[in-house]
């Protein structure tokens, strides 16, 4: 293939990769993809699952993060069009996988209700971690409209939803996936 480079990365190294495309038919998560499909065996173990969304459908380009307890490196996937995603690489140690895709909510592994903390992940070394599923929650929307004290409709207020989260199992304020500050319009909306 024209424009083709191989990078030889050594163990324990990390490598940034930039990828130009100016065909129209694949998009940059399936160039992705092929990338993280065609990477060689790496040493250490592997976590792997899928992400649905709250119909059951795979979720095709969620990011998916297994960030470490205390101390380590993190790690991150994007799933492929059946859902599915896979860690290769993984340190022996106690983790958390969170998934994010834009216009939907964010979900530890584990977790059963929003404002709780999901389960902790715990591989050995060379151990090959299946099953790490996650179900994404149904989209939400607030709407409403804002009035003075005389119930005239408020133009021009900013509006910004928060969402208390866990991250790796501490409680924190966080702009929801997909959300961004609104200003309200003449009717208050």
């Amino acid at each position: 293939n024209a424009g083709l480079q191989t990078v030889d990365i050594r163990e324990g190294e990390e490598a940034s990769v930039s990828l130009t495309h100016d065909s129209g038919e694949t998009t940059l998560l399936d160039a992705l993809a092929a990338v993280q499909s065609r990477l060689p065996a790496v040493a250490g173990a592997t976590v792997r699952g899928r992400v649905l969304g709250a119909d059951a459908r795979p979720v095709k380009g969620a990011m998916v993060r297994l960030s470490p307890v205390s101390g380590g490196t993190a790690r991150a996937a994007v799933t492929d069009a059946s859902g599915l995603y896979e860690m290769a690489g993984v340190s022996p140690g106690t983790y958390r996988a969170r998934v994010s895709k834009t216009g939907l909510g964010e979900v530890e592994y584990g977790q059963q209700r929003p404002l709780d903390s999901g389960r902790e992940i715990v591989v050995s070394r060379d151990q090959h971690v299946r099953g790490i599923d996650i179900t994404m929650p149904r989209p939400g929307v607030i709407a409403g409209t804002v009035v003075d004290a005389w119930g005239d409709p408020v133009e021009g207020l900013s509006i910004e939803a928060w969402q208390s989260t866990y991250r790796d199992g501490r409680r924190s304020l966080a702009s929801p996936a997909g959300s961004r500050p609104r200003r309200t319009d003449d009717r208050g909306r």
